[in-house]
């Protein structure tokens, strides 16, 4: 089971799926639609295969009824039979194998779990069908196989539910947790709307100023050395303060690239600037981690990190936020969705601009800006 999860999981490509799909949902609609149409027609409306408590009288009682038209209708329709259970499992698996990362991190490991009632119910669905083609054209043990097919109906009808229950819970807890994504997405909005009034337009739509200046409580986090280092220190220069993450597959490379190509500006004031990158998630980025990650950067960035819930608090002064998004897969990976703007501190530590996705450039001039007016107003650098 564990090697059909492990292929299942390969084949997770709409080009793999989308056909798939469309094969269940017609072999669905022909077995439940025409197809039982013309059976009941031929046996008077009741079918066999259709029945929770079908009994192995029944069975016999029905089948030695059969008339040669019924006879050959139904032993071509048991063909077709073959085909569309394993082809509605499959489809199914597929939803399924998608569905349980939302679910939460103990969820895909349960796949083999629902793979093996998949294969069990099409299994028994199989072994049913032959028995049935064995009663329709006549064995000379009836009341056994009539018996044996029963049995097998009666197993696809159990391992059916319990894959159902499964595939339902899955489908539940997975709607539960975008739910819940939802909710803190529309209260990160509320949020930036909160603070919407005391930031002042500029005239670039990439940078929103604060007016007035917000000061910004200074805070310890543990830095790349593996040493406590607080905010304070920085006092008397300009910070460029970004929050995010090592493993982090866009919105961080092309953030720290840009604040990269800052701190080598030709502006002496940008220059003077300080980078910090605080870690959004606490539980990877050790100081190691993050001494390598800025390795590849500037030896002057300062990378911060510290527990989850601390780092938090910090984000909150600069209506900042992250939470883990995609639960994490059999392997233990998982992305954080964070906030990816840029905030600005000036030399006293007051959060003077925001901002969203901007070019090299503006990012440069409104730093620089900062930097100097600060130089008259502020504390000098020590």
């Amino acid at each position: 089971m564990n090697g059909i999860s492990t292929l299942i999981r390969a084949n997770l490509r709409l080009p793999v799926f989308l056909p798939l799909l469309g094969l269940a949902l017609a072999t669905t609609w022909y077995g439940l639609g025409p197809s039982l149409t013309r059976f009941a027609e031929l046996t008077g409306g009741r079918f066999v295969d259709m029945q929770p408590a079908l009994s192995a009288a029944d069975l016999l009682a029905q089948v030695t009824a059969y008339d040669p038209a019924t006879v050959r209708y139904y032993l071509g329709w048991l063909v077709f039979d073959m085909a569309w259970p394993f082809l509605t499992y499959t489809a199914m698996l597929f939803i399924t194998a998608w569905l349980l990362p939302f679910a939460g991190p103990a969820w895909p490991p349960r796949l083999p779990w629902l793979v093996a009632m998949a294969c069990a119910t099409v299994l028994m669905d199989w072994t049913e069908n032959a028995g049935f083609a064995a009663l329709t054209l006549g064995t000379p043990e009836p009341a056994l196989v009539a018996l044996l097919a029963v049995a097998a109906h009666r197993g696809k009808l159990l391992c059916n539910l319990l894959f159902n229950l499964g595939f339902i819970a899955a489908l539940l807890t997975a709607v539960t947790a975008r739910l819940r994504l939802l909710v803190t997405v529309l209260a990160v909005a509320m949020a930036v709307f909160a603070h919407a009034p005391a930031v002042a337009s500029a005239p670039d739509p990439a940078v929103a100023l604060t007016e007035p200046p917000q000061p910004i409580a200074d805070f310890t986090l543990t830095d790349q050395t593996g040493k406590p280092f607080a905010l304070g220190r920085l006092k008397g220069r300009p910070v460029l303060v970004f929050f995010g993450f090592t493993n982090c597959p866009d919105a961080c490379p092309s953030a720290m690239a840009k604040l990269l190509a800052v701190s080598r500006s030709e502006d002496p004031a940008v220059r003077e600037t300080r980078v910090v990158f605080i870690s959004t998630d606490g539980d990877r980025d050790t100081p190691p981690v993050l001494r390598q990650y800025l390795a590849g950067l500037s030896p002057d960035f300062i990378g911060l990190t510290g527990p989850p819930k601390e780092v938090s608090r910090v984000a909150g002064q600069f209506a900042a936020v992250f939470f883990r998004g995609r639960a994490a897969d059999s392997a233990g990976n998982y992305l954080v969705e964070h906030s990816d703007q840029i905030y600005l501190l000036d030399r006293a530590g007051n959060l003077r601009a925001t901002f969203f996705d901007p070019p090299v450039a503006t990012l440069a001039r409104v730093t620089g800006q900062v930097a100097r007016e600060a130089i008259s107003h502020n504390t000098p650098r020590p």
